[in-house]
């Protein structure tokens, strides 16, 4: 279980000089998110730094593009380990403000202003079915809020013990560092400096004294940028490519559906594609410009499937409804619109049910999803990416259900009225 948050908890990083950073030895990628592996401004992590598979196959990290990162999520799980570690003195999820007390054993800070940021601890419980006697834990620390991008932070830890009450040592790289000793290891001695300078005097400012550390490092949050140029260049290259309208047609109309719908609409609309493929596969990435992988290039037009719920409260009342977005849940399809509760809440509140389905994690990405799990995780690049086109693909369903031409097309039109006022819009995600 503790190597398997290793992978997951990987949004991260980069390969300084050994894949593996010797503070926390027992596990190569702890702790995380972590600068040691933040290289002149981006990551470089190494096929060693990951776990492997039971065959030994590791993951390409520049083929899955953490490599092309400039630092950590901005809603990190901090991980790192202490074996047979006790965290009943640590600030939980029911006590958070426990962590800005001056006698916490945890400190996260913000180091362009040097305030704390309030997390809470855990221990990884995921695998105690398969080992109710104990086993070794990830101890992990949540922030309870979104970090700043841009952003280095440091964390700091002390007054830990095991489940024996013993004080947790420190290990040996940690505390080269600490105490001022020669380790004889370039991976500790190359960031001696840093941790000087930059670590222990932020820690020692916020009452954690050097010696008193039992671990300590700090990561960097990645930029904007890194995070929503992709969405944002996709979402203003479409909004400008489909500026005179989106080109739609209707395939199927059926009336009557159930006691709550009076007109089920079936369609398709024509919009900008940003994937090399159309069908979901586990080689599908965002088209991007050479050398520049956060900046997505047109790929042509492609024709995506929607639903559109007419109410028959509108009908009988000749009223115009709000836009009410349906998202579905994971691995679904825009086929649950169609479903009793939700036809039965726009009939009464007067809402227009619209839904598409959200690529990446639909239904029709579970065969390759599965595929990718089951023989090499350097494909997860799959998953975040048909998602960016599936996000593009809500977006202009929204835009073309308010649009003048849909509003006024004759499949909406009752008693010589429309039933949608584009000026509300909803969305309801579920899931």
């Amino acid at each position: 279980a503790m190597r398997v948050c290793v992978f997951l908890a990987g949004l991260a990083v980069a390969l300084a000089a050994g894949p593996c950073d010797p503070l926390v030895p027992e596990v190569c990628a702890y702790p995380f998110p972590n600068n040691y592996w933040l290289v002149n401004g981006t990551l470089s992590l190494g096929v060693d730094t990951f776990p492997k598979d039971r065959s030994g196959q590791g993951i390409d990290v520049n083929r899955g593009g953490w490599n092309n990162l400039d630092g950590f999520s901005p809603v990190p799980g901090i991980l790192t380990y202490f074996p047979n570690l006790n965290i009943d003195n640590c600030p939980r999820l029911w006590n958070i403000a426990a962590s800005l007390q001056a006698d916490s054993p945890t400190a996260l800070i913000d180091t362009s202003t040097g305030e704390l940021v309030p997390p809470w601890v855990e221990l990884d419980h995921s695998s105690d079915e398969n080992h109710p006697l104990g086993y070794e834990r990830t101890m992990m620390i949540w922030p309870a809020h979104q970090l700043k991008h841009s952003t280095r932070y440091v964390v700091g830890m002390r007054k830990l013990v095991n489940n024996d009450g013993e004080k947790v040592t420190s290990s040996t790289a940690f505390a080269a560092l600490r105490d001022n000793i020669p380790s004889g290891n370039p991976d500790v001695e190359s960031r001696r400096a840093a941790f000087n300078t930059d670590i222990f005097p932020a820690l020692e400012r916020a009452g954690f004294a050097r010696g008193t550390l039992q671990l300590a490092w700090d990561f960097t949050v990645m930029s904007k940028y890194t995070i929503t140029n992709r969405i944002v260049t996709m979402r203003d290259d479409a909004l400008a490519r489909t500026a005179s309208g989106i080109k739609y047609r209707i395939d199927q109309v059926h009336n009557n559906v159930s006691n709550s719908i009076a007109r089920k609409i079936q369609g398709r609309m024509t919009i900008p594609w940003y994937l090399n493929q159309v069908e979901p596969g586990i080689d599908v990435r965002v088209v991007t410009e050479p050398g520049k992988p956060d900046v997505p290039v047109f790929n042509g037009f492609h024709e995506v499937s929607f639903t559109v719920l007419i109410p028959k409260s509108l009908v009988a009342n000749r009223t115009r409804g709000a836009i009410m977005q349906y998202g579905h849940g994971l691995f679904g399809s825009q086929g649950e619109v169609d479903v009793g509760y939700l036809d039965d809440e726009a009939n009464e509140y007067g809402y227009v049910l619209a839904a598409t389905d959200w690529i990446g994690l639909s239904q029709w990405d579970v065969p390759f999803a599965a595929i990718m799990i089951a023989s090499d995780l350097s494909n997860f690049a799959m998953i975040p990416d048909r998602c960016h086109q599936g996000m593009l693909n809500a977006l202009m369903l929204m835009r073309l259900v308010s649009s003048p031409q849909f509003v006024s097309d004759p499949n909406v039109i009752f008693g010589g009225q429309s039933v949608i006022d584009p000026s509300r819009r909803y969305y309801y995600g579920n899931s």
